[in-house]
């Protein structure tokens, strides 16, 4: 099996779900979804929601990895205003998720037999790898006239 370095060892940190049931809400499910940044094969780079600690919380979310058993994902808590200047190209992709603003992101595991593992960890012991590389901004889009 492959399993890329870190993913095993994370589960040395906080696990918040583990089981069957859906944990994140609202997954983009569309390429057209708002929420959806890169579908290619599947969602890449979008925006979902999920309830922790009793709070509903917004995250960025990147598929860091996939083989025949299992997603990976990485997700960073963001507020409504830094949605907004990710968006609109005021924060890069690999600062939305480096620099994230609460100290901690979730790493999700999911598997092919439908069972979900999310654990909570540190930003700083996160690989630098797992994050978008380079400046990348997202470009606002323009309004479509009518």
């Amino acid at each position: 099996m492959h399993v890329i370095p870190g993913v095993v060892s994370m589960f040395n940190h906080e696990v918040v779900h583990d089981s069957n049931k859906v944990f994140f809400e609202m997954i983009p499910k569309d390429p057209e979804d708002p929420d959806m940044i890169v579908w290619y094969d599947g969602p890449q780079l979008y925006f979902c929601r999920a309830r922790l600690d009793g709070m509903k919380e917004v995250f960025i979310t990147v598929h860091i990895d996939h083989n025949q058993e299992r997603d990976v994902y990485l997700h960073v808590p963001v507020s409504p205003e830094r949605k907004d200047d990710i968006l609109g190209g005021k924060v890069s992709l690999h600062d939305a998720f480096a620099d994230s603003r609460r100290g901690w992101a979730l790493v999700s595991v999911h598997y092919q037999s439908r069972r979900t593992v999310v654990a909570k960890k540190k930003i700083e012991d996160i690989p630098e790898f797992w994050f978008p590389q380079g400046e990348d901004y997202l470009t606002p889009e323009e309004p479509k006239e009518e």
